[in-house]
């Protein structure tokens, strides 16, 4: 079984609309939150004692969001049967206090694969996958997308216009209801043009509706819609031939490394926001915080 909807064993129509109600990575996240749950001995219901017992074990092996994560997967089992959440205990969440100040919560932070590095992906390459990767790679960093925006899109979502291209994203992370948002990607000199790599992706593949980024089969013709996982293993692929450290590149690299060479260039927070939809300016500060300690540092100005 495969996700949490299925191992909370639920009335099929009731499966239907809870299934709906997460993206496929986050029924994911929970299903293996619970499976590792189950997996280590505990059962739903659990008892306060048997998660106490969880953390103590779980703790010297995940890091501390993993285990918040873990427990937030554990008590989301708990609700959907209609039993008492024994994670949220005064217990449970003193305890989950004490680890973090033992552990540590230093964040695991994606490595920004930067303007420059994308251009170097693709300095020798050729093929039917590489002109797919090339259109994919820039696009996801034009556009700041997250690796499941990237292949939820569809060659109906895509209008080129004299000022470039417009991608209609009709549902992402902050916008679970599909009230869409545009994006803008302009036109780029030579190579670094991303509306030629999607014109040259969808001119190479002969595809005219339907998903735009799709698995090749060996026959040349194109397959089925690329998975979430599918652009994370094509990142990385590329990432290594340019020598990026491949443990820290993730799917997250491309949204991260858009806003750093955004920033570095000079553009300001609004424009970077309308790229990113970051719900607000405090949310993409904070953000770039991380990625960057001397990104937006007020020694800039006193020099």
């Amino acid at each position: 079984m495969s996700d949490l909807v299925a191992l909370t064993a639920l009335e099929p129509t009731t499966e239907r609309y809870l299934a709906a109600c997460w993206s496929d990575s986050t029924r994911r996240a929970y299903a293996g939150d619970l499976r590792d749950f189950l997996k280590w001995g505990g059962c739903l219901p659990a008892s306060e004692q048997q998660v106490v017992e969880y953390i103590n074990e779980r703790a010297k092996v995940f890091r501390v969001r993993t285990l918040e994560r873990r427990l937030t997967g554990i008590g989301m089992a708990h609700a959907l049967q209609g039993h008492t959440d024994p994670t949220k205990s005064t217990l449970i969440k003193k305890l989950m206090r004490g680890v973090k100040r033992v552990h540590g919560v230093t964040p695991r932070q994606a490595q920004p694969i930067l303007h420059a590095d994308l251009q170097q992906m693709f300095e020798r390459t050729v093929g039917l996958t590489q002109t797919r990767d090339r259109a994919l790679l820039m696009l996801g960093f034009s556009c700041a997308f997250r690796r499941s925006e990237v292949v939820s899109l569809n060659v109906e979502d895509l209008s080129f216009t004299e000022a470039g291209l417009t991608v209609r994203l009709r549902r992402s992370k902050n916008d679970q209801y599909g009230k869409t948002r545009l994006i803008g990607v302009p036109h780029g000199t030579g190579d670094a043009c991303t509306v030629l790599a999607v014109r040259a992706w969808l001119y190479a593949s002969g595809i005219r509706s339907g998903p735009l980024f799709r698995r090749l089969l060996k026959s040349k013709r194109s397959g089925a819609r690329l998975s979430d996982q599918s652009v994370s293993l094509i990142i990385k692929r590329y990432a290594v031939a340019v020598g990026l450290p491949v443990d820290r590149i993730s799917g997250h690299s491309l949204r991260a490394g858009f806003v750093t060479s955004a920033v570095r260039a000079g553009a300001s927070l609004v424009s970077i926001q309308r790229q990113t939809g970051h719900a607000s300016l405090d949310m993409l500060a904070r953000y770039i915080r991380e990625l960057d300690p001397f990104i937006l540092n007020a020694h800039d100005h006193l020099r």
